[in-house]
């Protein structure tokens, strides 16, 4: 029997996507989501989970495009681990969910699209590269 790497979730996100360019202009996103713990026994609330969900392309741009803090999303996908080594040669690791699909499951707002407060000014090159393995051990993706 082959192996399985199905991760299927539904969480809100706790910021507003950001979308960035790979230097081979790729768009991506990393949608950082909270899935809520179910309650104690005694009706404790115990607090989220949280995870970072990598999205790329024109799914990237559509999350971007419409969903922000607090949004509702189901996302199915895979689960991936960077590993590297600090500037102190001490191992690290940092696991993700690589969405296949996501799913928004607000309704849409009025106007469509979501609301932008105020522009911001455009990123460094360096902020630009998605975080993980490759940006972790200074290899392009």
């Amino acid at each position: 029997m082959q192996d399985m790497n199905v991760v299927t979730l539904t969480a809100r996100l706790t910021k507003d996507p950001e979308l960035r360019q790979t230097r081979s202009e790729h768009s991506v996103s990393t949608l950082r989501v909270a899935i809520q713990r179910p309650t104690s026994r005694d009706g404790e609330d115990r607090g989220a989970v949280f995870y970072d969900v990598e999205v790329w392309n024109g799914t990237a741009e559509n999350c971007v495009r419409y969903l922000s803090k607090g949004s509702r999303i189901a996302v199915v996908g895979r689960l991936e681990l960077d590993q590297w080594k600090d500037e102190q040669d001490v191992p690290r690791q940092r696991s993700y969910v690589v969405a296949t699909q996501v799913n928004f499951l607000d309704p849409p707002p009025a106007g469509g699209e979501r609301e932008e407060a105020e522009p911001e000014a455009e990123p460094e090159p360096e902020q630009a590269e998605p975080v993980g393995a490759g940006a972790a051990n200074g290899s392009a993706i």
